[in-house]
């Protein structure tokens, strides 16, 4: 039974988003008690309510533009509830209308999706609201109060949602590419063993990665960050699979040992300092180091033609269907 409960692997929960968005939500109903209207604060809080379940996130502004038009749409459909609770025909197919809509998400539009169901949940309450409470003698107060509701959780998460922390999410994007780097380096040492834990350990830090970018996508995140950020990943993910095909082909003729020992090094050590720009990205990436061949660097592999002794592997030997993935190992 705990499995149930046990929280999903990579997960960590959001104390500061969920403190956010229950200041929010919890807000008008806590003001509508404390100056003695409790009914008129509970349907502020009901705006509040329907109008967070369509928060997807987002950058700051469109987020709040995209809230702004929830709350007006739940207050619209909340109103139609209250004016058709004695039609039940009428009010049948308007609740069949929006379910259908709800149902039909980005095939209509983004902002159906956004909404969800949230529109008909409106309208059921408005048409249970109607005819009791503070609104019973004006139909469209209570609908101005969930219109204020949801207006104020438009506005109190916009000031309140922290901007999201780019350096934590590069540190773990980081990680793969530092990981790739110590298992390449384990390849071009010759130490690395057919039951080596490197590559797993690049792929677990590939995935802490694709956690700390999904934050991004979240209602705390920004959009734009998170276009800049998954790039990374894909790059990421891709030089994990090499790596691991390159360790997994074992150790390259004699022929070209020398020119492969200079790229492989040379490779990794530049993933080496892309995981330290990633990691502190104020700071300038070290140098390089010397060249192949001067000073105290590697020598530089010879040139000229290839050796005839070096075996020529047909493109044909090589799978063609692109379905191996060394990051799904």
């Amino acid at each position: 039974m705990s499995a149930l409960f046990a929280p999903a692997e990579g997960s960590r929960p959001e104390v500061l988003a969920g403190l956010v968005h229950g200041v929010a939500v919890g807000c008008p109903l806590l003001v509508g008690v404390a100056v003695g209207a409790p009914e008129s604060g509970a349907l502020a809080c009901l705006g509040t309510y329907v109008a967070a379940f369509t928060n997807k996130g987002g950058p700051r502004g469109r987020r709040t533009a995209g809230l702004v038009v929830a709350a007006t749409v739940n207050a619209l459909a909340f109103w139609a509830g209250e004016l058709v609770t004695g039609l039940f025909p009428l009010a049948l197919l308007l609740l069949i209308a929006l379910v259908f809509l709800a149902s039909m998400g980005e095939a209509v539009h983004g902002t159906v999706a956004r909404l969800g169901t949230m529109p008909a949940t409106a309208l059921l309450a408005g048409a249970g609201q109607a005819g009791t409470g503070p609104a019973a003698g004006s139909p469209g107060y209570a609908a101005l109060l969930v219109l204020a509701g949801g207006l104020w959780y438009a506005t109190a998460t916009a000031v309140l949602t922290p901007t999201p922390r780019l350096r934590g999410v590069l540190a773990d994007v980081a990680g793969p590419y530092r990981e790739a780097a110590r298992h390449l380096a384990r390849t071009v040492a010759a130490t690395h063993r057919a039951d080596d834990t490197g590559h797993a350990r690049t792929v677990a830090a590939l995935r802490r990665a694709e956690a700390a970018a999904r934050t991004l996508r979240g209602p705390g995140g920004d959009e734009r960050l998170a276009g800049l950020v998954e790039p990374l990943l894909h790059r990421a993910a891709e030089l994990v699979d090499l790596a691991a095909a390159l360790a997994w082909t074992g150790a390259p003729p004699e022929a070209v040992r020398r020119e492969f020992t200079a790229a492989a090094a040379a490779a990794a050590d530049h993933l080496d300092r892309t995981a330290r720009l990633l990691t502190h990205p104020g700071s300038a990436p070290p140098s390089p180091g010397p060249e192949p061949g001067a000073g105290g660097g590697p020598p530089a592999p010879p040139r000229g033609p290839v050796p005839d002794k070096v075996p020529r592997t047909p493109l044909s030997a090589f799978p063609r269907d692109g379905t191996m993935s060394f990051t799904q190992c």
